[in-house]
């Protein structure tokens, strides 16, 4: 794992706990290839 972190998905800047909607963003080496990839945390209450 080379990072794993939890961004607002508005502005990109650190979010300390998930309240509403939050971009999970992870970054892996697997042999010698750099898998990335990004999700949209939503809270089941914040679906419009």
């Amino acid at each position: 794992l080379e990072y794993a972190e939890l961004r607002d998905p508005e502005t990109l800047g650190e979010v300390a706990e998930v309240g509403g909607p939050a971009l999970l963003a992870v970054a892996v080496w697997v042999g010698g290839v750099r898998l990335i990839d990004n999700r949209l945390l939503v809270p089941e209450g914040d679906i419009p």
